[in-house]
Parts: structure tokens; C-alpha cells; sequence
């Protein structure tokens, strides 16, 4: 049984929600990022990246999230964030070329973490962890929906169509060329339908915010052992998006390497082919049909890699995904990159660009080489939920990706 709540958003004028909305910070180059905020007085990136005029305060430290909530606080003062005066759900659509995904915005329980009605795929840092717990207790809200997954539901997917066709409360593009819309659910009946609907959700699946959910019942844990609490205070809960699965695309999350470990490409390939069926495909991209099929780029060619017939395999959920074969039979011991979150000589990328930005990196000298796969299905990922496994590091880049400050939950820890 899954428990979602609505909440009073704190949104942007509807005027301003063009200029408010802002990409994650990790989508925006050292020099996009100060651009926009040099040019955008807006921009929810004020909030995130606050001015510091003296230059000698850390990002992630207490004396940063100060200033973040300062800021967020003067965007209140200033009426470019509001609250809305009813408890509600929000439905949210973004269209990207001819693919759109649609969502309900509302709250998660942090019970349902701690139970696994909400499911994990994916392993986190503790370090990591414990900076966003810091940065939300001293902030004190959410700005950035987790996003998480559910097998689709008629009566939800009915009621989400009548408000679709429905004059949105927010219609805006944004200047990467994705478009935007959100409208508010603040019908008793409806908010009922879907609060009911979601009690008879078995389970809910983490696609997107791994760090972010842990974080928030690292928090809650936190303040239920230093309050007295009745379980229905807003620290006990988190913002997040919930999409269907059939709404979510899955890419692939592309792995390169700044070098060869030492060894002439040549040697590099003889290697491979101990293990491998290698056929040269020339300048062409090369993009996997298939699972089991790995693409690789190297001095300006694409190779299509597959198992040799005798590989041992393991039919283990996790030890049998393209990944952990791509890992465990080319990064691991052939370019002796073991530390995938830590080793330097390792990059990720990934999205539907992720073949040209193999191509452009490689080609610069950046890195050496590239790989891409066959994304998995969300197939593999539930399955692996629920066997309670996680995956190996950066296997699934899930869109869409949502945008920062459109909708904020503020956790009043304070009160």
C-alpha cells in the first residue's frame, strides 16, 4: 500500500514561471551556469547558487545553505514564489520532440522508504547522503520531485486525460525547445480518487533520485529522534513526480575511458577478442538493437563487441545485464578501472545525445574511448526491485528530467 499525499505548493507567479524554472545544476556547463545567473534574476539557480561576493564559502557547507534559504526567502518576500492556498495534487506534462510523458505531482512517505513499498535499484553514498540531508534541514524544502514508478492504474490514467484537455494552469517552452504544462488537482473527489487508487499501489519504484529519497529519511529519522511527532508533520514526507511506466523512457547510460590503461589500441583489441566477437563498423554510429550487443568508439571507428559463444555468464538479474558484463570483462580487468564512482579515468553519459557525445569526446582527446548499450527494460528494473538488488553504477539514464523550482514543498521543520 502506497501513501501519497497533496500539499500547498510554493510555485512561481505564472509570469515569471518561464524565467523561474531552471535545469538541474548538473546539466549546465561552469560557463552556462554563469551565464544564466548573470542574466536571469529569476532563475531558481539564484537560489541554488547564491552570490558570494567574498569567494571564501564552500559549496555544501552550513554558511552556502544559509544563503541558499536566504534567497529562497527573499523570492518569497518578493512574490516570485507563492503559496497556494489549497492542499493539492499537480499534473505535469513535458514534451520533447514527438515523445511526451505525463505525471502527478505529490508527496511520498518516508515510511514507505523505510518498508520498500518504495523501491530502490540503485546504491548511494552515504557522504552524499548526509550533504543533502544537511542542505535540506537548513533549507528546509523540497525543490526538485523525485521521480517514482508505477504500474499504470485506469482510474488514474482516466482522470489524468479529462485534465489534460483542460486549460493548464502553466503552458511554457523552454529554450532547450521541451515543452511544459502543469494544472492543479484541488477537487476533493479527485485528490480522494488518487490518494485511494495509490493505497492499492503494491509497490513504488525509485526511476530517478536515489540520493534525494535516502536523504529525506535520513532527515525525517533524524528530526523523529530529536521532536515528539504525530507521523503527520511534513518532514515525514518528500516531493515527488509519479509517472506510470509506460510514461518514463529508459536510456542508455554510456560509460568512457580516458585511456587504455597503458597498451597500444591494437594490443587493447587482440585483448577484447579473447572474449569477444569484434566487427569493425567504420565512421557510422553504432547504436546496440539488442541486448548482449555493446558498441564501442576508438580513434574515430565504432565496433560492435559481442560474447563469445563458452563466456561465463551469470544468469544472476544484475551479473547478467549488459553493464555488469561490460564491466566485468572490459573495464574492471582489461582497463583496471575498479572504483566507478571515485576513478577519474572514468565518465558517464547519458540521454538521447549520448552517441554524439561519445563521438565529440573521444574525438577531442578527452577520452580515449567509448561504450554504449542496449538500454535495459523496466522490466530488469522492477525485477531487480523486488528482488531487493541493486545495479551497477550509472546503468539507466531515465527521462523525463524535471525542472528545479516549478513546484517547491517547504518541510517547516522550524514549526
Amino acid at each position: 500500500m502506497a501513501i501519497i499525499k497533496p500539499f500547498k505548493a510554493i510555485r512561481p507567479r505564472k509570469d515569471l514561471v518561464h524565467l523561474v524554472a531552471s535545469r538541474s545544476m548538473d546539466f549546465y556547463s561552469k560557463e552556462e551556469l554563469q551565464k544564466e545567473i548573470s542574466s536571469n534574476e529569476f532563475s531558481y539557480l539564484q537560489i541554488i547558487k547564491p552570490e558570494d561576493k567574498t569567494g571564501t564559502i564552500k559549496n555544501s557547507s552550513v554558511e552556502h545553505y544559509k544563503k541558499c534559504k536566504q534567497r529562497y526567502l527573499d523570492f518569497k518576500e518578493k512574490n516570485i514564489l507563492q503559496e497556494d492556498e489549497k492542499e493539492s495534487f499537480y499534473v505535469y506534462q513535458q514534451i520533447s520532440g514527438n515523445y511526451s510523458s505525463t505525471g502527478i505531482i505529490g508527496l511520498a512517505s518516508i515510511d514507505d522508504y523505510f518498508n520498500k513499498t518504495i523501491k530502490i535499484h540503485e546504491q548511494t553514498l552515504l557522504n552524499k547522503e548526509k550533504a543533502l540531508k544537511d542542505y535540506l534541514k537548513i533549507c528546509d524544502i523540497h525543490a526538485e520531485p523525485i521521480i517514482l514508478a508505477y504500474q499504470p492504474q485506469q482510474k488514474i490514467a482516466s482522470l489524468i486525460a479529462e485534465i489534460v484537455h483542460s486549460e493548464p494552469e502553466y503552458n511554457f517552452t523552454s529554450v532547450d525547445g521541451i515543452s511544459h504544462q502543469l494544472w492543479i488537482i484541488d477537487n476533493e473527489k479527485n485528490i480522494a480518487t488518487i490518494v485511494e487508487t495509490f493505497k492499492k499501489t503494491p509497490a513504488l519504484y525509485i526511476a530517478d533520485g536515489h540520493h534525494r529519497s535516502a536523504s529525506s529519511a535520513l532527515l525525517g529519522a533524524e528530526l523523529r529522534d530529536e521532536k515528539s511527532y504525530k507521523g503527520n508533520e511534513p518532514f515525514n514526507y518528500f516531493l515527488c513526480i509519479f509517472f506510470p511506466f509506460n510514461q518514463l523512457k529508459i536510456y542508455d547510460y554510456s560509460k568512457l575511458a580516458k585511456d587504455l590503461s597503458g597498451m597500444r589500441t591494437d594490443i587493447f583489441l587482440s585483448k577484447l577478442g579473447d572474449c569477444f566477437k569484434i566487427t569493425k563498423k567504420g565512421k557510422k554510429a553504432y547504436v546496440p538493437s539488442m541486448q548482449r550487443h555493446i558498441g564501442m568508439y576508438i580513434e574515430e571507428n565504432w565496433y560492435e563487441l559481442i560474447p563469445k559463444e563458452g563466456l561465463e555468464i551469470d544468469s544472476d538479474p544484475v551479473n547478467s545485464l549488459d553493464a555488469s558484463i561490460l564491466y566485468d570483462y572490459i573495464i574492471i580487468p582489461t582497463l583496471r578501472i575498479e572504483d566507478f564512482r571515485r576513478d577519474k579515468r572514468i565518465a558517464f553519459t547519458g540521454g538521447s545525445n549520448n552517441i554524439a557525445e561519445i563521438e565529440k569526446r573521444v574525438n577531442s582527446g578527452e577520452m580515449k574511448i567509448g561504450f554504449c548499450l542496449h538500454p535495459i527494460t523496466i522490466e530488469q528494473l522492477t525485477r531487480i526491485a523486488d528482488m531487493n538488488k541493486t545495479m551497477p553504477p550509472k546503468s539507466t539514464w531515465i527521462e523525463p528530467k524535471l525542472r528545479s523550482g516549478m513546484v517547491v514543498y517547504e518541510l517547516n521543520i522550524g514549526e
